[in-house]
């Protein structure tokens, strides 16, 4: 009996050697993993709409642009299983003027949403979706912009590596729910992302996360052993035109907290204020300021009663 397996050719009616097993198994393997992230670039592929007109971001679509830009659907699933259709329909839309991009997510569902958390970067486990982006297509560094159907944002940098959850900027959200269905809108400056000049092509992909399904899904397929947002994976985002680069960011973030301490058996209110400075200087290097930083913020490690004869160590 004879096979033909990719032009390599085994006689089972003789003895093989283990060698060309071994180096048979090894090609035809690194020929499925480089196809399969060549194969999104070329066959996932989302050309933006530019739009003149201005796009209210508050959760309904009812801006008379977003008709005109393209529909990414057809999620496949990443978790529990892959390479099968996700069991709830998402419908994405992008739209792009001078300074912004916008993003228009329609995710079907019944209204039974699962919320774990309201806080800031708390992603995980609650009905969520996910824009992730590498702006300059080198498979090196994205971004992630993610929002749970109760409107609470989490944004991160990617790299193959690690994902950092300690990035924070500036860009705008808003979810709008209803009996079947929740909708997100997103607004990203360009002056958020580092990208290079006269570059229209970008990387991407769309994630949801929906615990009533127990369901992972993305728009360009990413094989269940490998991190959904791995940057190896995302299909190809094209720009009409390349983008201008965007003016420094400057982003101000004051506080003020009120404060009551007991000295000497008596009460006493206080008032403390303060505040961050984060400034772009380049695109890939930033200069936070704090004045009076407020380290009544500052998360403390969790208690842990320890009854064994090891000492702890935490992360830090």
């Amino acid at each position: 009996m004879i096979f033909n397996l990719h032009h390599i050719v085994l006689d089972m009616s003789k003895p093989i050697s283990k060698k060309y097993i071994l180096i048979g198994l090894l090609f035809f393997t690194l020929k499925c993993i480089l196809f399969s992230q060549q194969a999104n670039d070329q066959i996932y592929r989302y050309t933006l709409t530019y739009t003149a007109a201005s796009i209210d971001v508050d959760g309904l679509p009812l801006e008379e642009a977003w008709k005109d830009a393209t529909v990414a659907d057809s999620f496949t699933l990443n978790s529990p299983v892959d390479q099968k259709p996700a069991t709830l329909k998402t419908e994405v839309f992008l739209l792009c003027d001078d300074k912004n991009i916008y993003l228009l997510a329609i995710c079907y569902d019944d209204a039974n949403y699962v919320i774990q958390t309201l806080k800031r970067d708390g992603f995980g486990d609650s009905d969520e979706f996910a824009f992730l982006i590498d702006p300059v297509g080198k498979k090196a560094n994205g971004f992630g912009f993610g929002i749970n159907a109760m409107g609470a944002q989490t944004e991160v940098i990617l790299s193959p590596e690690d994902t950092d959850a300690s990035w924070d900027n500036r860009w705008y959200s808003a979810v709008s729910r209803h009996p079947d269905k929740w909708i997100v809108e997103m607004k990203i400056p360009l002056k958020t992302l580092r990208f290079q000049k006269n570059n229209k092509f970008w990387r991407m992909n769309f994630a949801r996360f929906d615990p009533g399904t127990n369901e992972t899904s993305v728009w360009a397929p990413v094989p269940r052993q490998f991190d959904l947002e791995d940057i190896g994976y995302y299909g190809a985002l094209i720009w009409p035109e390349a983008p201008s680069p965007q003016g420094g960011n400057l982003a101000l973030i004051p506080y003020v907290s009120l404060r009551n301490e007991e000295l000497g058996g008596t009460n006493e209110n206080k008032i403390q204020s303060g505040g961050d400075v984060k400034i772009a200087i380049t695109p890939s290097m930033n200069l936070d300021l704090t004045t009076n930083p407020d380290f009544s913020q500052v998360e403390v490690d969790a208690q842990v009663t320890n009854l064994t004869r090891f000492n702890l160590f935490f992360p830090e």
